[in-house]
């Protein structure tokens, strides 16, 4: 005769099926720990250089620029055109950088920069130098509206890795941006100025002491120039002067803002004294040219 086949215990198959059914959810669930990225305490520039950086090149979308820092004074280059940068804006964007923040690795893989925009060729590369030598260069991906963070990849690096996005605005390779839009910038307070025209058949004068030469002071410091047209002996070509503004401070310094009529408006140029790293050309709106011939009470040179 046959023997009777032993029964399985109730408890031993309530057992098995509530441990099949946990790995079921494990799989569907992965723990906390595994999703939650790496994250660090870092900076994408060592505090210690924020004040001993000197240039700073920016590349990106087709666009580059270059800041550097002569004497303590700020200037951008691009396409030949050098113009005085917004000092403010460059200590802005040094001081977020040189921030200690958190930031969170997302991949340690080479191959997956590609897909997050974090290659040379597809993201923002941003270079700080102290006399000559670099001392960070990093990749900045497309920042992410949802999350608020923006990817990064520093130089010979896997990681890729992300932060709090307070940095993508400044990550702009047009000069534009970076240069300082007044148009008399570098001048401490006005103390005399001067509007003519080029055949000498008006000009007008103004110094501190006049009456109404506070507002004339005030307005000059305050007038902006607008977007960068290119680099003088090209963008001003052939383009004769009509009318000159010449201003000082109480420090001995001088700008000479040229403006030249040609197609597709009006342009200007400045020279500074002592000489000032700027060289570009300068569109100005009608109406900004007749704001400042009105300062002057010289409305007639406007047409």
């Amino acid at each position: 005769m046959m023997g009777k086949r032993a029964a399985v215990s109730p408890a031993l198959i309530a057992l098995f099926l509530v441990s099949l059914a946990l790995f079921a959810l494990s799989l569907l669930f992965p723990t906390r720990s595994s999703a939650v990225p790496k994250s660090s305490e870092s900076a994408i520039l060592n505090p210690k250089f924020e004040g001993a950086v000197d240039s700073v090149a920016i590349s990106g979308g087709g666009q580059s620029v270059r800041l550097v820092r002569t004497s303590g004074v700020w200037s951008v280059s691009s396409g030949g055109a050098e113009s005085l940068a917004d000092a403010r804006l460059v200590a802005s964007f040094l001081k977020s950088c040189a921030k200690i923040r958190r930031v969170f690795e997302i991949s340690s893989s080479e191959g997956d920069k590609d897909a997050l925009s974090l290659t040379e060729g597809k993201g923002t590369t941003v270079v700080f130098y102290s006399l000559g030598n670099e001392v960070s260069r990093v990749v900045f991906g497309r920042s992410d509206a949802i999350s608020g963070r923006i990817p990064l990849s520093p130089s010979g690096s896997p990681l890729s890795l992300e932060t709090e996005d307070d940095l993508s605005h400044f990550l702009s390779g047009d000069a534009d941006y970076w240069t300082a839009g007044e148009l008399f910038c570098g001048l401490g307070e006005i103390v005399q100025a001067r509007m003519s025209v080029a055949d000498g058949s008006f000009s007008a004068s103004a110094g501190k002491g006049d009456d109404g030469f506070p507002a004339l002071s005030s307005a000059l410091s305050s007038i902006r120039h607008g977007k960068i047209a290119g680099r003088t002996g090209v963008a001003d070509a052939g383009l004769p002067v009509f009318a000159a503004i010449e201003a000082h401070d109480g420090n001995g310094k001088s700008i000479r803002a040229e403006f030249m009529r040609g197609e597709g408006g009006i342009f200007v140029r400045k020279r500074g004294n002592p000489s000032v790293p700027d060289n570009a050309v300068y569109g100005i709106s009608d109406w900004t040219f007749g704001k400042l011939a009105s300062e002057f009470g010289m409305e007639n040179i406007v047409d």
